[in-house]
């Protein structure tokens, strides 16, 4: 499944599978465009990055760009127009140990990395947890 999400000034063109409209549905400030030229979800740019990351956990490759086809530049990352971004260490960490030690490496890892830990780190975290929903989605894939 493909998702292509076209960023403007201040909002983003969302279009997304019709079977994952609840995933952009979750984000506030949403709004159904039901135009034939569009039929697409139109949100606050601020949420352009989450929204991806959400999609990708649900197994979808995610395009980003401007109006103009160019790649999209957030915070976070430079977005190809013709592939979702490389796996981060997490997911190569979760690759390497293979499906059945996911959880307990996620176990291990979120007892150094979680907030909580002292000297825990919020951004790795998320990157750890957005990982083992990906290695899930796979995981259930592949059955």
């Amino acid at each position: 499944m493909i998702a292509r999400l076209i960023v403007g000034n201040d909002e983003v063109k969302a279009h997304v599978p019709f079977d994952l409209k609840d995933i952009p549905k979750s984000f506030p400030g949403r709004k159904w465009d039901p135009t034939p030229t569009n039929k697409c979800w139109i949100m606050p740019v601020r949420f352009v990055d989450d929204l991806a990351d959400a999609l990708r956990a649900a197994g979808v490759t995610v395009y980003i760009t401007r109006a103009d086809g160019s790649p999209w530049r957030s915070g976070r990352t430079t977005h190809g127009h013709r592939s979702t971004p490389a796996a981060g260490w997490a997911d190569a960490l979760f690759t390497a140990v293979g499906p059945n030690r996911v959880e307990p490496v996620f176990r291990a890892m979120s007892r150094i990395i979680h907030q909580d830990a002292g000297g825990g780190d919020t951004r790795l975290m998320q990157e750890l947890n957005a990982a083992r929903e990906r290695a899930a989605f796979s995981n259930r894939q592949a059955s």
